[in-house]
């Protein structure tokens, strides 16, 4: 796939490599569910977010699709519904939450939202509720959880709030629960492993209250690559799924991560 455009009246050609993408996602898939492994298999969820970095978010998505990626991370209610207007058919979640207003929309396109606070969550229901159907399964959503990066998620200490609000919510089912590790690559401290802590901390005080937390999943590009401990259900690639893989520290980390996982430019 390519792409001639003028800037500045200069002629910028841009190639982008579905090969190296498919190539890209199977070696990740491969990777995070390696040979005599037991259980399920775990599950990829490729981040296509901000027009697939770049690379044109429907060619990736149909691309990945032929190859049976297990689901599609956006960044809004937008790009979920372009992608189901092209015919993309997979479950699509939507990774920063959505804005009071969006909720028709997510619903009527069978979008998947993460939420980040009872806030969130009673909106959802209202809207549910309003286009229910006798006999219709509860609209699914995954909670994201605050491990530590300080960004986005609902705080721990707030889960029992949580659970107490979603047991008056009936039109909708706890699918999936996720955090987000913020700096996976750097070993030169202990985040990461205090953030996993938190995290099956929380966890731990769901299922305690009654909560099937569902699908689990924490795993950037760099806990793919280099902490197994995270993959748990499902791994969520971004920048290694188009051939980058991020600056380990220690530098020494460089080559043999890299050689952990082979992965191709996918744009040049």
């Amino acid at each position: 796939m390519s792409r001639t455009v003028k800037f500045d009246g200069r002629p910028i050609w841009a190639e982008v490599s579905l090969g190296a993408l498919t190539h890209n996602f199977r070696a990740i898939r491969a990777h995070v569910n390696p040979k005599g492994t037991r259980g399920p298999r775990r599950k990829v969820l490729a981040v296509i977010k901000s027009n697939a970095y770049g690379h044109g978010i429907v060619p990736v998505a149909r691309a990945l699709s032929k190859v049976r990626a297990d689901w599609f991370g956006v960044t809004c209610s937008a790009e979920g519904a372009e992608l189901r207007t092209n015919g993309i058919r997979e479950p699509i979640l939507i990774l920063t939450g959505f804005w009071a207003g969006e909720e028709k929309r997510i619903l009527d396109n069978h979008l998947t939202p993460a939420i980040m606070s009872t806030d969130q969550l009673l909106l959802l229901e209202k809207a549910a509720a309003q286009q229910h159907k006798p006999r219709k399964r509860p609209f699914d959503f995954h909670l994201k959880v605050d491990s530590g990066m300080n960004r986005l998620g609902i705080p721990p200490s707030e889960i029992p709030a949580f659970a107490r609000a979603l047991a008056d919510c009936p039109h909708l089912r706890l699918a999936g629960t996720f955090t987000h590790i913020a700096s996976s690559e750097v070993f030169t401290t202990e985040q990461t492993i205090e953030q996993e802590i938190t995290f099956d901390k929380a966890l731990a005080c769901m299922r305690s209250l009654g909560l099937d937390p569902g699908v689990v999943h924490m795993a950037n590009s760099a806990a793919i690559v280099s902490r197994p401990s995270t993959w748990r259900d499902m791994v969520r690639p971004g920048a290694i799924l188009y051939g980058y893989h991020q600056f380990f520290e220690p530098s020494e980390l460089n080559a043999e991560m890299e050689q952990k996982l082979s992965v191709r430019p996918v744009l040049s």
